[in-house]
């Protein structure tokens, strides 16, 4: 049997938007080193957003609110990331939809 240790490294907050999960990460390396991370943020009544996080050596700094919230009638029950995969074995590429 093989045991793999597993390290939670964000959790939901406090944040009104973001306080019932926080889920589906996505990391972006820039070429100055500093990683972005996009991720989708659950608020209590069930609504999604899109939360923002930098991480500079390892600590992550989110911010207090979602970059992308639901703004039409369409998006009621919220935005979230876009999940392809190029194929089964590949890594998950996500994708940030923004209605304009």
């Amino acid at each position: 049997m093989i045991r793999v240790k597993r390290k939670l490294f964000m959790e939901p907050t406090k944040n009104e938007w973001e306080e019932r999960a926080v889920l589906n990460p996505t990391v972006i390396k820039d070429n100055k080193g500093t990683e972005h991370m996009f991720y989708r943020a659950v608020s209590k009544d069930m609504i999604s957003s899109i939360g923002y996080a930098k991480i500079t050596n390892g600590k992550i700094k989110r911010f207090d609110k979602p970059i992308l919230t639901p703004t039409k009638k369409w998006e009621k029950m919220g935005v979230e990331l876009l999940n392809l995969s190029i194929t089964p074995y590949s890594t998950p590429i996500h994708f940030i939809i923004i209605q304009i």
